[in-house]
């Protein structure tokens, strides 16, 4: 919510309570099954309690728990 604050601004055309009761917070893309992009790292890490395979940049801006 921070960075959609700092990248967008406050809400405009909205009431700031009801923005952040409907703010949809981000979640890392869990790559099992779709085509790997060649120029990105990924990781083995653990969302929510269930193990996939990340991008590293994800597993460190959402903190997850890395496979070593």
């Amino acid at each position: 919510m921070i960075q959609a604050l700092e990248r967008d601004g406050p809400p405009k055309d909205t009431n700031p309570y009801f923005w952040i009761q409907d703010f949809d917070e981000p979640e890392p893309f869990n790559w099992n099954g779709h085509a790997l992009d060649p120029k990105k790292r990924y990781v083995t890490a653990k969302w929510k309690d269930k193990w996939g395979t990340y991008a590293l940049e994800d597993a460190k801006i959402f903190g997850l728990e890395v496979k070593s």
